[in-house]
């Protein structure tokens, strides 16, 4: 059941997170309203997991579930894969010419990420970050690399740590 007052006292919280982060993601494309709905999914998640016998306070719970909606938002948003999604490509109607700049911007963008990425990966991790990108699952990936899938999930652990050094430097 979901605490409502705690959720009206703590509403605060949410705020302070997207003032942190408010500036990243309109790069991205997303707006105020966006993080604002993650913060209170956050917020209500902490509210109906939320046990006071742990001795935690209720602000600092709340405040780390609140901080990883909001990063696993960003994240998702953050690749390459929702881009044609969060921009606009202006043209002209009447020569119905298509300005292609910010594509061609975001290529460029994509090939330079994919050009680190590939020097922060062993051959086999690269290999199973290009197979995940073409829309395989695990099972197929090992099908086609004649290995386990739990080697793929433990190689695609390994490969979300070293892009978020990428990602985050």
């Amino acid at each position: 059941m979901v605490n409502e007052s705690l959720i009206k006292n703590n509403l605060k919280l949410i705020n302070i997170y997207i003032k942190k982060y408010l500036n990243k993601v309109k790069s991205l494309g997303l707006e105020r309203n966006d993080l604002y709905q993650e913060g209170l999914l956050g917020l209500t998640v902490a509210a109906n997991t939320y046990n006071n016998y742990k001795n935690v306070a209720f602000e600092s719970y709340a405040s780390q579930i609140i901080e990883r909606k909001i990063k696993d938002f960003i994240r998702l948003h953050n690749g390459f894969k929702h881009s044609a999604l969060n921009e606009s490509i202006p043209y002209e109607n009447e020569d119905r010419i298509v300005d292609l700049t910010v594509s061609i911007e975001s290529d460029l963008l994509a090939k330079e990420l994919d050009e680190e990425i590939k020097e922060e990966l062993t051959p086999v991790e690269y290999k199973v970050y290009e197979l995940k990108k073409e829309g395989k699952t695990n099972k197929g990936i090992s099908i086609i690399l004649n290995t386990s899938v739990k080697n793929i999930e433990n190689a695609l652990q390994r490969i979300k740590t070293k892009m978020k050094n990428v990602m985050y430097q």
